[in-house]
């Protein structure tokens, strides 16, 4: 009679899942009957257990029980929905996305599009005035063809001349511009100078 009783319990979870499968979907439902099943095990199999001295093979067979329940289904976190950013894209920034942009400075406008652009590479040196100068690599930024600096020099060129923004990688870059533009070249182009 013992192991009547205890089908009972796995083949009435079955019949509710089965039961339930057309109204809920079936995560739901064997969510229900596993939580059926535990509220079973806490009140009725586990104080039983206990009053006939079975404390280590109750607690055995309650973590088999829990291990091959979760062995034979899948768990799935699914995060929380938010809305989709648009990928980066390594091709060169428009001026329709410069205008549709609320940056108010290049930099600002290239961390929010093009974030790998601007990637803090090469050796820097600090000045005596406490400015930070790129001593040999690290991202070059031409302006009109001409070189105006690294990275920092972007806050030196107002946003509303800049028709257009394109990068060299590295290797395309050096061979265009010398081994100082390893690390990759920032091109602007603007209807007047900085």
């Amino acid at each position: 009679m013992t192991a009547l009783s205890g089908l009972g319990e796995p083949l009435g979870a079955l019949l509710a899942v089965a039961a339930l499968g057309p109204v809920v979907p079936p995560s739901v439902g064997g969510a229900l009957a596993a939580g059926a099943m535990i509220v079973l095990a806490a009140i009725e199999l586990i104080p039983e257990a206990f009053s006939h001295s079975y404390v280590g093979e109750a607690a055995v067979g309650l973590l088999a029980g829990i291990f091959l329940g979760t062995r034979g289904g899948r768990i799935v976190f699914t995060p929380p929905r938010s809305p989709r950013l648009p990928r980066p894209t390594n091709g060169p920034v428009t001026p329709q996305e410069i205008r549709n942009s609320p940056a108010r400075t290049l930099s600002e406008l290239l961390h929010e599009l093009r974030p790998q652009w601007v990637r803090a590479e090469g050796t820097q040196i600090l000045l005596p005035n406490g400015a930070v100068t790129a001593a040999r690599g690290g991202v070059q930024v031409y302006l009109n063809g001409a070189l105006i600096g690294g990275l920092q020099a972007l806050d030196k060129v107002s946003i509303d001349a800049v028709t257009g923004i394109q990068f060299l990688s590295g290797q395309t870059a050096a061979l265009r511009y010398g081994a100082n533009a390893e690390d990759g070249a920032i091109l602007l182009t603007a209807t007047v100078g900085p």
